[in-house]
């Protein structure tokens, strides 16, 4: 074969690649989401802040997570059945933890930090007992009504 031929074809190759990177390849950009939403409280009251974790029952798809402001929430999260996992970090009032230990240290015994602790009992996170059903039909509205004991 001449060197005539693979230069046509090295070019045609370079013009079928140029156009895929051009046009894409065509596919769909990643797995189909809806948006879910939501409330949270805590003995009745609205959690102030925090995050929810919707997982893969499965575990083959990625989490998908929000975050909670004022007892509301709303995300994007794949379809399908999602174990649910809550969390509220709050500083304790009055309280504080002392670390570091030269003074002018951003935290000193001279500034201490405050002591932030879960406020959402472990059978909403680490242990967690939430599910969710979330569709392609349906507004996909999810009310979490949290206990502490």
């Amino acid at each position: 074969m001449s060197c005539e031929f693979f230069s046509l074809f090295g070019k045609s190759v370079s013009a079928v690649v140029l156009m895929l990177i051009v046009c894409g390849c065509g596919g769909p950009e990643g797995p189909v989401t809806v948006t879910v939403k939501g409330t949270v409280s805590l003995d009745g009251k609205p959690v102030s802040s925090g995050q929810i974790i919707f997982n893969d029952v499965v575990g083959t798809e990625k989490a998908y997570a929000g975050v909670i402001k004022n007892g509301v929430f709303s995300f994007p999260s794949t379809v399908g059945q999602k174990k649910v996992s809550i969390n509220s970090p709050q500083e304790v009032a009055g309280s504080s933890t002392i670390v570091g230990g030269i003074p002018g240290d951003p935290v000193s015994a001279e500034n201490p930090a405050p002591q932030i602790l879960e406020s959402i009992p472990p059978k909403y996170n680490d242990q967690t007992e939430l599910t969710a059903d979330v569709t392609t039909s349906g507004d996909n509205t999810f009310p979490f009504e949290l206990t502490s004991e």
